[in-house]
């Protein structure tokens, strides 16, 4: 099932727009059951494709990302945490 606003991203979408369709993604993602690792590669590849923007954890400057250090895993949790507040998970 197409998530919602990884359709709407397009070249043209802001850093903010991307942050939010990624974050709903990998929120989908484990909710379907997959791992929070493959969860966040899955949303980040549909993001790089459909807005032709470099993203993903890594050095460089320029991406839609909180911060280059982080693995997938850390900033997925923060981007959870930030969703869910103090309700956690379940």
């Amino acid at each position: 099932m197409p998530i919602q606003e990884m359709t709407r991203l397009n070249k043209g979408s802001s850093d903010e727009q991307v942050k939010a369709a990624i974050s709903s993604c990998i929120a989908t993602e484990i909710r379907s059951g997959r791992e929070k690792d493959q969860a966040a590669a899955i949303c980040y590849s549909m993001a790089r494709d459909r807005t032709g923007k470099e993203l993903g954890q890594g050095g460089g400057g320029g991406k839609a990302t909180m911060s280059p250090e982080m693995s997938s895993s850390e900033m997925m949790t923060k981007e959870m945490t930030g969703m869910m507040g103090s309700k956690g998970m379940m």
